[in-house]
């Protein structure tokens, strides 16, 4: 999926999105709020999904990743992506997810990644794993 630029459709309402990332940033200049906050324009309307920066941190850590700006926007994506097709907060401008789901999407995002990169080394190196998706695949199997 690319996430700067992607179409979704709703099943409640049966209306279809255009989506189109804006920008990444933190938010405690602008909001005065410990989060990263990532602005999509969805049909044309600003919405912005906020990311816990705490939660985000701690994932990162026990996944044993770098907290890069791909990830949080791969993370706001799938919750407004998810949000767009389900209805499910959608009227909102204001997105704010809580810690477990970051935690919840972080992993998706990292399974997603790990596929991809699995997919494109396997022709090269027989689909060895990056250091990043074994840690993540060792703290899935050590809970």
């Amino acid at each position: 999926m690319d996430y700067r630029n992607f179409e979704v459709a709703s099943e409640v309402a049966g209306e279809r999105y255009q989506v189109e990332f804006r920008w990444l940033q933190t938010a405690i200049s602008l909001r005065h709020s410990d989060t990263v906050d990532v602005k999509f324009l969805v049909n044309g309307e600003g919405k912005i999904v906020a990311l816990p920066h705490a939660a985000l941190e701690r994932i990162c850590s026990r996944l044993g990743i770098p907290l890069r700006d791909e990830f949080c926007l791969g993370i706001a994506a799938g919750h407004l992506q998810e949000a767009l097709r389900t209805g499910y907060d959608a009227e909102k401008d204001l997105l704010t997810l809580t810690p477990s789901r970051v935690e919840e999407l972080a992993e998706k995002q990292l399974e997603r990644t790990t596929r991809r990169q699995a997919s494109s080394s396997a022709s090269v190196d027989n689909g060895s794993r990056s250091s990043a998706s074994k840690t993540f695949l060792q703290s899935r199997h050590s809970t």
